[in-house]
């Protein structure tokens, strides 16, 4: 059975100025829940460390994307969507995944910080984020649809950093079997995104199902328009979260 829709969470703008250096987890263990939210592939083991790279708005740009999840997303999906059940995305967990969570152990945190740092070091980082389409994405174990806005630049900038997170995370786990490695990195071709809603799909038995209902929420938002939103990523720092530790990179 699909769960009851869930109430929108209030509007809060809970960014702090981080310094250079590692993040307290105090400051940022909610900006950070949505990690939390997904499903884990890898079984957990002790001593492994979850983690990933993702770059981070300025506040005020997050708050208008939950306006548009608030006013547009928000009616439309309780009117022709009742039965489903939601998670909304808070303003403080809105973000772009540059990597796919990989499991690390403590004595190769270190080695894999210093190398990603080295590979995205010669990436100009004066890139134009721009969001201004709805895209609809599942998951890889067909449980979740992910509505959200399309984050686009106007050069390659979002798929080069990806790509110095995929050749930091193959030299960390050089000799690991090719087909184990490749559902480790990130996507072939990625769909860059901030996710404003998800929708819970969680009947197993009903996976297949799940392409269909995707199709749906695609038709039923296509006249959607969504106003056009930018920001400059020159005083933005890609980050890094390694099991409760995050870094600025």
């Amino acid at each position: 059975m699909i769960g009851k829709r869930q109430k929108l969470p209030k509007v809060t703008d809970l960014f702090k100025t981080m310094p250079n250096k590692r993040v307290k987890p105090s400051e940022e263990n909610k900006a950070e829940e949505f990690q939390a939210k997904s499903i884990r592939i890898v079984p957990h083991q002790e001593g492994q460390w979850a983690t990933f790279v993702y770059i981070k708005p300025p506040s005020e740009f997050c708050s208008k994307l939950i306006k548009t999840q608030q006013t547009i997303l928000l009616p439309l999906l309780s009117e022709n969507f009742p039965e489903l059940s939601y998670d909304f995305s808070e303003a403080d967990s809105l973000h772009i995944s540059l990597s796919r969570t990989l499991y690390l152990k403590h004595y190769q945190l270190e080695s894999f910080k210093a190398n990603l740092q080295k590979q995205i070091s010669n990436i100009e980082r004066m890139a134009e984020i721009i969001t201004k389409k709805l895209v609809f994405l599942v998951n890889q174990e067909k449980t979740k649809i992910f509505i959200g806005l399309e984050a686009t630049t106007e050069s390659t900038y979002l798929l080069e950093l990806s790509n110095a997170c995929d050749r930091a995370i193959s030299d960390e786990l050089k000799g690991l079997p090719e087909p184990e490695l490749a559902k480790i990195l990130f996507f072939k071709e990625p769909t860059f995104h901030f996710t404003l809603v998800s929708v819970n799909f969680v009947d197993p038995e009903e996976k297949e199902q799940i392409t269909q209902l995707c199709d749906r929420l695609k038709k039923s938002l296509a006249s959607v328009k969504i106003k056009e939103r930018s920001f400059q990523l020159s005083d933005e720092k890609v980050r890094l979260k390694m099991g409760d530790q995050i870094y600025q990179l």
